[in-house]
């Protein structure tokens, strides 16, 4: 017939090894949420003086790294004379241009920020954040 052991075993065994693998994919899941895009969606959800302000950070980067001559100027992302808001960000890279500043966020998913002027109304500028294809506006003024 068979070892009663072993039949409370295989029950055990049914209900036991579902729910461990459930368990994985739960954390899998939530390690997924937490560390990965949920920093380029908390990016994106930030209140306007947020980006006001990181937006006048950009503008002191820019005022201290003329381009000249050049296309861009590389930054160097460990500098500490950085404004604090641009920091916190942990870049990776960083260029200003004649019409912006470009920064590449760190973290497990890096994601650009651009603080740059429109092409077509020259006295608006405009912040946005790009992830692959998708350009979000996030904030814009007039200069």
């Amino acid at each position: 017939m068979g070892d009663p052991f072993m039949k409370r075993l295989k029950v055990k065994l049914i209900f036991v090894i579902p729910i461990i693998f459930l368990g994985l994919i739960c954390a899998f899941f939530l390690y997924s949420f937490l560390y990965g895009p949920y920093q380029y969606y908390n990016f994106n959800h930030q209140k306007e003086n947020y980006y006001a302000s990181l937006a006048n950070a950009c503008d002191s980067v820019i005022q201290n790294h003329p381009v000249g001559t050049n296309r861009f100027v590389g930054i160097a992302t460990t500098d500490v004379s950085l404004p604090r808001e641009i920091l916190v960000l942990h870049p990776v890279k960083m260029q200003v241009y004649s019409g912006g500043i470009w920064i590449l966020h760190g973290g497990r998913l890096k994601f650009g920020i651009n603080w740059e002027q429109n092409q077509s109304q020259t006295n608006q500028w405009v912040l946005s954040s790009t992830l692959e294809s998708k350009i979000i506006n996030l904030y814009n003024t007039n200069r």
